[in-house]
């Protein structure tokens, strides 16, 4: 009895050291079990945590590519105003140089009818000219022709003979009397010339009775005769052959 109750007792030992045996086993089995899922709870968390770091750097540089791109948006948008302003500055400068092409067309066919009609007076004014040169050239003539038959003026004494009236002393000097008018061109032809002294330029008073009809001044002169333009405010209309001449004061 007592053996069996040995035997019994050390079965139970036995078995309960196995069952202890088991269940550290057990208990071991577990802690491995939790410290591998610790270990791979830990590298979870490790990924995790450079996730989150890379997700924090990444949304850093995000923040400063979308603070760099509102600049850049902000530049270009103010470079697209100063763009469209340019633009606009551009498109008053094509108006303006639009009108002032059309107003330099317009001045131009003014100028051209402006040339046209200074073409048209040239040539009447050459036509004139040519009138005036061939009176001249016909004057010169009548001049010379008179010259060669004029006799010789005294300087001392001019004497000049008037319709009904005595000859009449005009005194020293480079006096005489007219000899041809020509009211169309204003100028009169005197008996002295380069003998009695006459220089280009100078000017006589023309006198009749005492009164002063009118000043001309010199501008030919022949040995004998001079050709002088009548002055304003000269009454040219009384000027006649026969008026003395002398020399203005």
């Amino acid at each position: 009895m007592l053996t069996l109750l040995a035997i019994s007792g050390a079965g139970v030992s036995v078995f309960l050291q196995m069952q202890e045996r088991s269940l550290r086993l057990d208990r071991e089995k577990e802690l491995r079990l939790v410290k591998a899922e610790n270990t791979q709870l830990q590298e979870q968390v490790d990924d995790v945590t450079k996730v989150k770091e890379q997700l924090e750097t990444d949304l850093t540089k995000a923040k400063s590519d979308l603070e760099e791109n509102l600049l850049q948006l902000a530049k270009t948008q103010k470079e697209n105003e100063e763009l469209e302003k340019a633009v606009d500055q551009r498109q008053d400068e094509v108006n303006r140089l639009s009108k002032d092409l059309e107003q330099i067309r317009s001045e131009r066919t003014q100028l051209t009818q402006r040339i046209a009609q200074v073409t048209e007076q040239s040539k009447k004014l050459q036509t004139e000219l040519d009138q005036i040169e061939t009176a001249k050239t016909e004057l010169e003539t009548k001049v010379l022709e008179l010259s060669q038959g004029q006799p010789t003026v005294e300087l001392e004494k001019v004497f000049v003979t008037d319709a009904g009236a005595s000859p009449t002393a005009i005194g020293a000097g480079p006096e005489g009397q007219v000899v041809v008018v020509n009211r169309e061109y204003d100028f009169v032809v005197m008996n002295l010339g380069k003998s009695h002294g006459l220089t280009l330029g100078q000017e006589f008073q023309i006198v009749r009775d005492n009164q002063i009809l009118g000043r001309v001044k010199v501008e030919k002169i022949y040995d004998e005769l001079s050709a002088a333009a009548i002055l304003p405010p000269s009454n040219k209309a009384s000027i006649r052959e026969g008026d003395f001449v002398r020399a203005a004061l």
